[in-house]
């Protein structure tokens, strides 16, 4: 009698049930690493628009409105409201906040509020355009 080696398909269901419950256990934080992750990289999308639009007030000369509400940044020419920049997000929100550069490229609106992943936090415009701790982000909430 010939002695035939393989797995039986009980033993291949049983394999196939164990590794469809630990995907079910490893699933939910791989996507929420994900999520926080994408959140992060919106928070530095948002400080990368500021310090831009500190630096175009400059090279223009002119003043710019940042406008601030919902899920969107919207920066203005303020001489003639030209709209020269608009940008929305999908894990960042913002309460209603508007601020301006003035031709220098500098602003007296020290904090900007951020919501991600269901917390408040601060982005200090002065310490954005001016260089030091600039990757600070200063956390309000005690959700995580």
């Amino acid at each position: 009698m010939k002695h035939i080696n393989g797995f039986t398909l009980i033993e291949l269901m049983i394999v196939m049930m164990i590794v469809a419950l630990l995907t079910s256990l490893v699933g939910p934080l791989a996507f929420e690493s994900l999520s926080r992750s994408q959140a992060k990289s919106e928070v530095m999308e948002v400080k990368r628009v500021l310090a831009s639009a500190s630096q175009k007030a400059f090279l223009l000369g002119e003043k710019l409105e940042i406008e601030l509400s919902g899920s969107e940044i919207k920066i203005l020419k303020v001489d003639n409201v030209q709209l020269l920049k608009q940008m929305n997000f999908e894990l960042v929100s913002f309460k209603p906040q508007k601020f301006e550069f003035n031709s220098k490229g500098l602003t007296q609106r020290k904090i900007v509020v951020v919501n991600y992943r269901n917390r408040d936090s601060e982005i200090d415009v002065i310490e954005l355009i001016t260089g030091s701790k600039q990757d600070i982000v200063k956390s309000r909430g005690n959700n995580e």
